[in-house]
């Protein structure tokens, strides 16, 4: 199967040698000469140009190198997976890259047979991440229309859903007041950490919906991770979440993030509200 693949690399007689071993093996070559030029590609990706599936990268080049490549590409809504070249082996320039979100790094010159092994997993992992996404989408639409009948059948035509506060972010059981930093799941105040507060804020901002490793991270520890990075960093912190409160409303998507499973308890909002005004 063919893998579009976006080269940067400036040095045009390695370039030129890339390309061909890559074209040999059958894939789709677009070329950059610099990383500006590369950003310019990855911009043009969806409206005039096909997404990338991999892009190789030298690291050192200009004023944008092959870590900022990374950093953008990785920024897309289905990004690329990203494999970088460098000259310069040491375990820092290879633990910063695959901080970055990189799927791996070689070393130059590289063996033609290595790269291509490469490619071929770095394509493989985007096309597994990709399906389950797409599965993940689906789920989510399928609990929208429960969720949709569910409301309709409790709810008349007649009767309009109470206005929100502002103050407060409501998830079925959860009451979350975003002036204090307070949770209360059924009523009753619980204790968090203040990463804890930051990971069921976000989720209870989209119940039913879910949020990526990488996303949740940026919010919760104010860092740019890979996913698989993001969910060792996260997965302590929801094993605690889901002790103070009941664990079936913290979802797990395997290999794409979290969800917040949020349905409605025994009290309305106006309820919470009282209760929690009132302790």
């Amino acid at each position: 199967m063919a893998i579009n693949i976006l080269l940067v690399e400036d040095s045009i007689p390695l370039r030129a040698w890339l390309a061909r071993v890559l074209q040999r093996a059958g894939h789709v070559i677009t070329q950059a000469g610099s990383g500006e030029e590369a950003l310019a590609l990855l911009q043009q990706t969806g409206a005039y140009r096909p997404p990338f599936d991999v892009v190789i990268s030298d690291i050192v080049m200009g004023e944008i190198d092959g870590v900022r490549v990374t950093q953008v590409a990785r920024s897309h809504v289905e990004p690329p997976e990203v494999i970088l070249l460098t000259g310069h082996g040491d375990f820092e320039s290879a633990t910063k890259v695959l901080r970055f979100g990189a799927f791996d790094y070689l070393r130059k010159p590289v063996q033609p047979s290595l790269l291509l092994e490469r490619v071929a997993q770095a394509a493989e992992r985007r096309r597994d991440r990709l399906t389950q996404a797409q599965q993940a989408a689906a789920w989510r639409a399928v609990t929208e229309v429960i969720r949709s009948v569910q409301a309709a059948a409790h709810l008349p035509s007649d009767e309009a859903p109470p206005p929100k506060s502002e103050r407060y972010c409501e998830a079925g059981r959860l009451l979350i007041d975003t002036q204090r930093h307070e949770v209360r799941f059924d009523g009753a105040l619980i204790v968090l950490t203040p990463i804890e507060y930051t990971i069921l804020s976000v989720l209870a901002k989209t119940p039913g919906v879910v949020v990526a490793y990488g996303a949740l991270v940026q919010h919760s520890h104010g860092i740019v991770a890979s996913e698989r990075e993001a969910y060792g960093l996260l997965r302590t912190h929801v094993r605690n979440l889901r002790h103070k409160i009941e664990p079936s409303c913290l979802i797990s998507v395997r290999g794409v993030g979290y969800m917040l499973d949020a349905p409605g308890g025994a009290e309305s909002q106006q309820e919470l509200l009282a209760r929690a005004s009132h302790q």
